[in-house]
This record gives C-alpha cells, sequence and structure tokens, in this order.
C-alpha cells in the first residue's frame, strides 16, 4: 500500500525579491508542466482522480485519507493518454495549474501555479516517519496549510468553478 506523506504551505514571497521567472530558472531543477486533473468520485475523503500533464501523459489515481494530517494512501496508475481525455470528459469537477519541481537539502517540492496567483507548495516526506524540522524549509515558504481543507485542489477546483 503507497502511502502519500506531504506537507504544503503557501509562497507569498520569492528569494531575493526575485521575480518570479527569475526564480524558477535559477532554482527550479525542471520546466514547468500544465496540468488539468478531473475528479471522478468523491466519497467519505475517498477520491478517484484522472490526470493529464502536459497533453502527452495521463494517469488515475485512488486517494484515501488516513487518521494523519499529512499522509494518505495513494494509488496511481498510468493509462492511455485518450482514455483520460474521455474520462476527463465526464468529470463535474475539474482544475487545472502550471508545476515546477525543486530540491532543497534533499526534498523534493512542488510548487504549483494556480489561477488568481496562488502559489503552494509541497515538500514530500522521504519516508512515513521524517519530521520536518524549520531547517529543511527554504526562506520562501510561506504559512503552513497542511491539513486546512480549503487548500486542497479539490476545493480550489470549487472554488475557481464558480
Amino acid at each position: 500500500m503507497a502511502v502519500e506523506k506531504e506537507r504544503k504551505f503557501l509562497i507569498t514571497c520569492w528569494p531575493g525579491n526575485a521575480i518570479p521567472n527569475e526564480f524558477l530558472s535559477k532554482q527550479c531543477v525542471g520546466i514547468m508542466h500544465h496540468i488539468k486533473q478531473g475528479y471522478l468520485m468523491l466519497q467519505d475523503g475517498k477520491q478517484l482522480r484522472v490526470r493529464i500533464t502536459d497533453y502527452t501523459h495521463a494517469t488515475w489515481a485512488y486517494k484515501v485519507g488516513t487518521e494523519v494530517d499529512d499522509e494518505r494512501y495513494e494509488f496511481e496508475y498510468e493509462i492511455p493518454l485518450q482514455d483520460a481525455m474521455q474520462m476527463m470528459d465526464t468529470a463535474d469537477l475539474k482544475i487545472e495549474k502550471y508545476r515546477t519541481k525543486t530540491q532543497f537539502k534533499g526534498l523534493q517540492i512542488d510548487i504549483d501555479f494556480y489561477q488568481n496567483s496562488l502559489v503552494i507548495a509541497e515538500i514530500e516526506m522521504p519516508f512515513s516517519g521524517f519530521v520536518l524540522r524549520d531547517d529543511y524549509i527554504p526562506d520562501y515558504i510561506g504559512v503552513d496549510v497542511t491539513g486546512d481543507k480549503s487548500y486542497s485542489n479539490i476545493e480550489l477546483a470549487r472554488k475557481f468553478s464558480k
């Protein structure tokens, strides 16, 4: 059983007051990816979603929460792009974002850019018992919103679709 353990933070400033493009070109290890997600099932803390990345790659994932706020069970599998596009057409709740990745002290950080200038960083924990100390959080990271459901992709999709 796969366990996803992450902490989620708002990004409210950029390192050295750099504009985002300068930050991305200096800090991020990859390119910006376009991600579109559609939610196929939401029930009792469980979700089934389809994701299309860069219009070339598709996955679907089943996620269910645990008793720990920053952990959940996650099962993710690649699926044919055509199937994902058809599934996406059936989803009532969708969200789009742009993602890039960086690292800090060996930890992977996903930085997601949403509409309305919202930027959220997710720091992946390398193993279940890992404790994220303050010195493992870059200075451009802001308020910890782990466990705040209003910053979940599902709630953001509901908010942005209004």
